[in-house]
């Protein structure tokens, strides 16, 4: 990353109120720059690469210039590099689904497009796994029809693939009311029988047709072998039925699917976003406060009949709404892990009045997730959340959308996120110093085994590491829990060094360490007390006198106060009076005279 902002997200055991931050994951892409735009559908293939698509130009490069140039999307490695073997493609509209075919891994593409690499192409085509256009699969005319947006676009697809072969199709679902210039409304079925793909199954007849009606989303249930819809619709073959709806397999309206009551069984808003559970039940998230005059704040569970499920309970649920493409508050993915928690992700900055910053962890309930917190969170909407397993089995959540910050660190419109490192529960918090032949790292790390293994790294850009020295950490020495090394080899210029402890209670990261050489005013910094309530105490050791701004953020990125500061070379330290808030997360910044960030750390305030 050319400018590297660092958020020391620890676990801070016995502090009321801090929980285990999920992170920004720093080896994505090597820790550099990504989507330069915006990113609205992600993908996984089998061998965990990642599809991308939405309005970016750019890759690996600042701002909207600059890096790889790409045609809205494209494919990464599984560890965030762009796939440079697959082909850039020619659009000349958006793509807003991306699919996979898990038995060929072709890829399925869908949105407001009318060609691909200059052939016709409307709202819906295939590619082959190299990223070029699949010629077998012909939708001849395509969607089109009228849209209430104006542009008619496809929004969801799913795939249905049965063992038998002759029976694989693929649903779309958009904003269009025709196909092939048949009326057929805003979701048709296509072939995927290897003879005739991409042409529509006209069998496949369901009538949602009214004036104004859409599809967002769609999930396709196996086991019943049923179709669940999402979108803003009020009829489905002449019976009301708002917002979420069930299809039999031939199309038809499945009207042992009741969701309330009246006969507008509805979610009071538009459904935008849907999963199947494994036992199931569906979720499904959108605009809606309530469902059936119950609230349930954009993200709500039904029962395998369409019954709301009142075991899961948001509460108020999200809040807050406010992006660049969107004023309404919205749950606009959601995704369910191993062990049952629940990601979201969309256009909110609050669950149940607690900052969180477009993304949230929530329990099987409905509750928030008290073990995780995202804090400030990403800056802007999130479009949609993968979950991308590991050979670990570890579970890392792939992110896309309008953002370009998490926790206040900017990497681009699409990041990945890991569960903060532990070791034990405990945290590690290096310094490095120049010294007169090289440079002094020391670090505490009490209560750890001596056993465990230490890896020194070092960078001259803080993006790219390499170990300097491995060994046991007994091996460093060590009185009452201190112990140091000493880099001989570091030539003049600015460096990074980070602590890397593992053993069997985990692995931990420390913080960031970044040394000027040449003698300029760099040095460390530590804030306490933590918690803090009434004065802020700031230790520094600079190898020079500099003026450095402080400054102290809420958790949703807001600015509370900030302070300059000339500090004094060597050993000082600086108090600060904490302004009038209530008990809260805080992240404290400080800048040196060239507005180079030197410290991140995170404190917790009781008044």
């Amino acid at each position: 990353m050319k400018t590297i902002y660092v958020l020391l997200a620890l676990l801070l055991p016995g502090v009321p109120g801090i929980a285990q931050f999920l992170t920004r994951d720093m080896t994505f892409n090597n820790n550099d720059t990504t989507a330069n735009s915006s990113t609205r559908c992600v993908a996984l293939q089998a061998d965990n690469k990642i599809l991308f698509f939405g309005d970016n130009t750019y890759y690996n490069g600042p701002g909207t210039g600059g890096g790889v140039s790409i045609s809205y999307g494209g494919r990464l490695n599984p560890d965030g590099t762009l796939d440079m073997s697959f082909k850039k493609i020619t659009l000349d509209g958006r793509v807003d689904d991306i699919e996979v075919q898990q038995f060929d891994q072709k890829i399925l593409i869908g949105g407001s497009f009318t060609t691909v690499n200059g052939v016709g192409r409307r709202g819906i085509a295939r590619l082959n796994t190299d990223g070029s256009l699949d010629p077998t699969f012909d939708p001849l005319g395509g969607i089109g029809g009228t849209s209430s947006l104006g542009t008619v676009r496809v929004w969801a697809i799913e795939v249905k693939e049965p063992t038998t072969v002759s029976q694989r199709r693929i649903f779309i679902g958009g904003d269009f009311s025709e196909f092939n210039g048949k009326p057929m409304g805003c979701v048709v079925s296509l072939y995927l029988d290897g003879i005739t793909d991409g042409k529509l199954d006209e069998s496949y007849k369901p009538r949602v047709t009214m004036p104004g009606d859409m599809i967002y989303d769609m999930v396709y249930d196996k086991a019943l072998d049923k179709l669940y819809i999402g979108g803003e619709f009020y009829e489905v073959d002449g019976i009301r039925k708002c917002r979420l709806a069930r299809l039999n397999p031939n199309g038809t309206l499945d009207n042992s699917y009741q969701i309330g009551p009246t006969e507008w069984n509805r979610p009071h808003s538009s459904v935008t976003s849907l999963f199947l559970n494994s036992d199931g039940k569906l979720l499904a998230g959108g605009y809606f406060k309530q469902v059936n005059n119950v609230n349930r704040g954009g993200l709500a569970r039904f029962n395998l009949d369409g019954t709301l499920d009142m075991g899961f309970n948001t509460g108020k649920g999200f809040s807050d709404g406010f992006s660049v493409y969107d004023q309404g508050t919205e749950v606009r993915s959601v995704k369910v892990m191993t062990d049952g928690s629940i990601i979201a992700g969309g256009n909110f900055t609050k669950f149940n009045d607690i900052p969180c910053g477009h993304i949230v962890k929530l329990d099987a309930n409905g509750s928030v997730d008290a073990s995780t917190t995202f804090g400030a969170g990403f800056n802007d909407c999130v479009f949609e959340v993968r979950l991308q397993k590991q050979p670990s089995g570890e579970e890392k959540i792939v992110a896309g959308g309008y953002f370009k910050t998490y926790q206040l660190e900017y990497q681009g419109a699409i990041m990945r996120l890991v569960a903060e490192m532990t070791l034990d529960g405990r945290q590690v918090n290096g310094k490095a110093n120049p010294v007169r032949d090289g440079v002094s790292i020391t670090w505490s790390a009490n209560g750890i085994d001596p056993l465990s293994v230490v890896t020194i790294e070092k960078s001259v850009d803080g993006i790219h590491f390499n170990a300097l020295n491995k060994n046991i950490l007994s091996s460093y020495g060590g009185v009452s829990g201190q112990y140091a090394f000493k880099d001989a080899s570091s030539t003049e210029g600015v460096v990074y060094y980070r602590i890397l402890i593992e053993g069997k209670g985990g692995r931990v990261y420390s913080n960031l360490m970044r040394v000027n050489v040449s003698g300029s005013a760099v040095g460390s910094f530590m804030a306490y007390p933590n918690p803090v309530s009434n004065v802020l105490s700031l230790r520094s050791n600079l190898s020079k006198p500099t003026v450095c701004s402080i400054e102290m953020y809420d958790l949703k990125g807001a600015l509370l106060r900030a302070w300059q500061r000339s500090i004094d070379a060597g050993v000082q330290v600086n108090q600060f009076d904490m302004p009038a808030i209530g008990s809260q997360p805080l992240v404290l910044r400080v800048r040196d005279r060239a507005g180079n960030v030197v410290m991140v750390s995170k404190l917790n305030h009781i008044p």
